[in-house]
Parts: C-alpha cells; sequence; structure tokens
C-alpha cells in the first residue's frame, strides 16, 4: 500500500464536511450529558479581521484566563502546571524539550507493544501513568504506560491528531469536531462541531485553541465546550497552534505566512510571509517564534512583532515541528530529500541560524523530540536516539513494520513512547522503549 503523506491526506478531504456534532451525548463513546452547542457564527460584532462570536463578557473572562499562569511563559518550554508528555510537541509552547527527563540513551528496547486496528498517524502523549492516542480504526486509546494493558477506549472518528491531556481532561480533535473525554474513564464531557479538525488543541488558562481544515481558529471554554470566539483565516490550516503568555502562534500552510493572534480576542496581533507554505508547527522558545517551509527554510521571527531574526535554507522541506533545546534548534525534514542527498536532521544555532551538525536519514514528517543531550527522531521503520552536541547516532531501533514511525517520540521517566504507521495488512502499533 502506498502511504500517503500528511499533504496528501489533507488534500484528500478537502471536500469532506463534518457531521454535526452538537449536542451530542455520549452512548456507548462515553457521557450522558448533553453536549455544547457552539454560538452562532454570526453571534457578537465582527471584529475587522473577521473574528466572530466575541461579546464583551466573553473578552472579558477570555483576558483574564490568558493572563494566568496557563499560558506559561516566554522564556521557557517548561511549564510548571505540565507533567509527562501530555500534549503535542510536549508544552504549549510546541518546544519538543523534555527539560525534567530522561529517555534510552546508550540503546533501546521494547518494554511493551500494543497493536490497534488500523493506521496510527497522530502523535503519542503519556501523562499520569498513562499513553493516549488515536487511531485510523476510528478509536481513541488509553493504555498503562507501564504494562501497555487497556484502560478504555472510545470510538471516534480520529484523524492524526494528538490528545491534549490537562487537568484530568482529554482534549482531541477528531474527523468531524472537537472532543473532551474524561482522563481516567473515556466518559464524554461534551463536543462540538468544528469540520475536519486537522490539528492538535492547546489548553491553556481554562480554555482550548484549535485551528482546523476549514480555516477558522477557535478559543472554546475547557469547561463546557462553548465557543468563546472564533476567527475565519480564510485558508486551509495545516499546523498545530502554540500558546505562550496571551498569544496564539499558528502557520497557515499554503499562503505560507505564520499569525500571531491575541488568544483573548482572536485578533491578528501580526503576520510574517515566508517562503513556502508553512505547514510546521511553530515552537515558540524564549521570545522567538522557530519554524519550517516546505520549500526548504527552517527561520525565527521575534515573537513580539514578527520580526525575521534569521533564516538557514537547506534541500529540504520541512512539514513536522522544529524542537528547541538549550539554545539549539533540531528540525527533520521530509519529501525524498534522501534520494537527492539532503542532510535531514539538522541542528541549528538557534541565535544566529549557523548549522552545528546534519545528519541523513530516512525520515517522515514527524517532531523530533529532545530529552537530556539526546534528540530522537523517527524514519522508516526505526527510531533513533543521537548525541545532541555531535549528530552522533547512539542507538537505532527496528520496529515490527518496515513503514514510517508515524508519531512524535514522547519521553516519560526513561521511557519513549512511539506509534507506527502499520503494514498493509496489520494495524499500527505503540511501543514502549526503554534502556537495555
Amino acid at each position: 500500500m502506498t502511504r500517503r503523506t500528511r499533504r496528501e491526506w489533507l488534500r484528500t478531504v478537502a471536500v469532506a464536511g463534518g457531521a454535526g456534532l452538537a449536542g451530542c451525548t455520549g452512548g456507548e463513546d462515553g457521557g450522558d450529558g448533553d453536549g455544547a452547542t457552539p454560538k452562532s457564527e454570526t453571534t457578537g460584532a465582527m471584529t475587522p479581521d473577521g473574528a466572530t462570536g466575541t461579546t464583551e463578557s466573553d473578552r472579558t473572562a477570555a483576558e483574564e484566563r490568558a493572563t494566568d499562569d496557563g499560558g506559561g511563559t516566554a522564556e521557557s518550554g517548561t511549564f510548571a502546571d505540565l507533567s509527562g508528555f501530555p500534549m503535542f510537541s510536549r508544552d504549549r509552547a510546541n518546544s519538543g524539550h523534555v527539560p525534567d527527563a530522561t529517555g534510552p540513551v546508550d540503546g533501546a528496547t521494547a518494554a511493551w507493544s500494543y497493536q490497534t486496528g488500523d493506521e496510527i498517524r497522530g502523535p503519542v502523549v503519556a501523562t499520569g501513568g498513562t499513553v493516549y492516542f488515536g487511531s485510523w480504526d476510528d478509536t481513541l486509546y488509553a493504555l498503562d504506560a507501564a504494562t501497555g494493558d487497556e484502560q478504555w477506549t472510545v470510538d471516534i472518528d480520529a484523524g492524526d491528531t494528538a490528545p491534549a491531556v490537562v487537568d484530568g481532561t482529554v482534549y482531541f480533535g477528531g474527523a468531524n469536531g472537537l472532543y473532551a473525554f474524561d482522563a481516567a474513564t473515556g466518559e464524554r464531557e461534551w463536543a462540538l462541531e468544528t469540520g475536519y479538525t486537522t490539528n492538535s488543541a492547546v489548553v491553556g488558562g481554562g480554555v482550548v485553541y484549535v485551528s482546523d481544515f476549514e480555516g477558522w481558529v477557535r478559543a472554546v471554554d475547557a469547561a463546557t465546550g462553548e465557543e468563546i470566539w472564533k476567527d475565519e483565516r480564510g485558508f486551509r490550516m495545516t499546523s498545530d497552534p502554540a500558546l505562550v503568555d496571551d498569544t496564539i502562534y499558528v502557520g497557515t500552510g499554503y499562503v505560507g505566512n505564520v499569525q500571531a493572534l491575541d488568544a483573548a480576542t482572536g485578533e491578528v496581533r501580526w503576520e510574517h510571509d515566508a517562503n513556502g507554505d508553512v505547514e510546521s508547527s511553530p515552537a515558540v522558545v524564549d521570545g522567538t517564534v522557530y519554524y519550517g517551509t516546505t520549500d526548504g527554510d527552517l527561520a525565527a521571527v521575534d515573537a513580539s512583532d514578527g520580526t525575521e531574526e534569521w533564516v538557514f535554507e537547506a534541500d529540504d522541506a520541512y512539514v513536522s515541528s522544529p524542537a528547541v533545546a538549550d539554545g539549539t534548534v533540531y528540525a527533520l525534514g521530509n519529501y525524498g530529500t534522501v534520494a537527492s542527498g539532503g542532510e535531514t536532521l539538522s541542528a541549528v544555532d538557534a541565535a544566529d541560524g549557523t548549522r552545528a551538525w546534519g545528519v541523513q536519514i530516512e525520515s517522515s514528517d514527524v517532531s523530533p523530540t529532545v530529552a537530556g543531550d539526546t534528540v530522537y527522531a523517527c524514519g522508516n521503520g526505526t527510531v533513533m536516539g543521537f548525541d545532541t552536541a555531535t549528530g552522533e547516532e547512539r542507538w537505532r531501533f527496528e520496529t515490527a513494520e518496515e513503514r514510517p514511525v508515524t508519531s512524535q517520540p514522547a519521553v516519560v521517566d526513561g521511557t519513549l513512547y512511539v506509534g507506527t504507521h502499520g503494514t498493509a495488512t496489520e494495524g499500527g502499533r505503540v511501543y514502549a522503549l526503554t534502556e537495555p
């Protein structure tokens, strides 16, 4: 079976409409309570940049939430209220850095694996002793992190998004909407129709922020599922938003720019034109936004105003999000540059964009992860650990499937969790890798 890239998949669903979810109840996939009914798209005054659904009371409440501790700080990639690897790229800034944990360093072996009924395309997350992920067998899974035993499952039209687990709730963008489930039981708390949600949600300050393939960015009350604001950007959003302090950062896909939005209102604060499509999810660390383009640029812009700081030009295409740790940006390229001799995993100085090292691997469109002095990357049927300082390959684990490993490595307490694409006849598999 020919593997479809994320871009190819998104294009095939461009004409697909979202089935209505407003007012959904649990049934077999969890929960008996009434689902949240979204506000009308015409509710509230239209702002100059197109944001709708925002009343004055909504805006005041959102501003209060956007300035609390939930948004994290711009100095970090460390967020005190988060533990483990609870969302895409570990934290709200999409830093891809796990500062308080290490994974396998000198080698890796499978402590356990769990096979699903179809491909695993979205990232695996792990927190509170549980591993959460979606599969194309239309299921959201929760597994015991230590044993791989199934804790609960929910029937859902899963796409290729990562769950976000915050304050005992799992927020998950399915093929037709945004859902909230009790993290311990899988019981549905609410559901909101959004259209085809291709991107992973970020949660902070009691608000869920999510973009979708129909071109909307939303702020949703994390407790009730009610829309706070909704901003139509007019193009297809293909990157996962980052939240730092009171600002949302997002790449705009085929239009080719990076935007900063006011987290309280959805108003555009600045936009930066890029050289190529921005399918990469931005990483925001120490006041700088890092992103990649499909035309081979890895770039940095000032988080306060979008001013360009530097551009590193590579013979590659960047779809995955860069990881940023200890003054270095780690970026993994895609789309066949191995055959042309391109160096697909690069370590670049975060201050000026000069490259420290690059290694050639057969890659997929998966974001790297940094923990301790190891950067973890995935390829076709392989998970690898590299020395962050030199790029030396420390170990390589070969999965049972000679297909792309399609989820970002999640590192928690010495264990690396990752999901695979599967084979032509068998579903994907989640692995827990530990030091031998």
